[in-house]
């Protein structure tokens, strides 16, 4: 038997097919979630460690700032969102 070609449009997808999608992407969204507040806490106890050179509290507070715009993207706030 041949493959069904993936639909192209959203409205031509099964009941199925959108409740999958619905899971997967949930499952990408959390998986973002905590992946960017694990990177925020390991960003924090770099900077907490003071003997460490300045180019890791660069770096420290560069991951910090991408990793708690993912956060601030993935639960969706209004003032984020434009």
């Amino acid at each position: 038997p041949v493959p069904a070609a993936a639909p192209t449009d959203p409205t031509e997808m099964t009941a199925e097919d959108q409740q999958a999608l619905r899971g997967e992407i949930m499952f990408m969204r959390f998986s973002n979630l905590v992946l960017s507040i694990v990177i925020v806490v390991q960003a924090g106890l770099n900077l907490s460690r003071f003997f460490t050179s300045p180019e890791f509290w660069v770096l420290s507070f560069y991951s910090a700032c991408g990793a708690l715009l993912i956060c601030c993207l993935e639960t969706q706030l209004s003032f984020v969102r434009t």
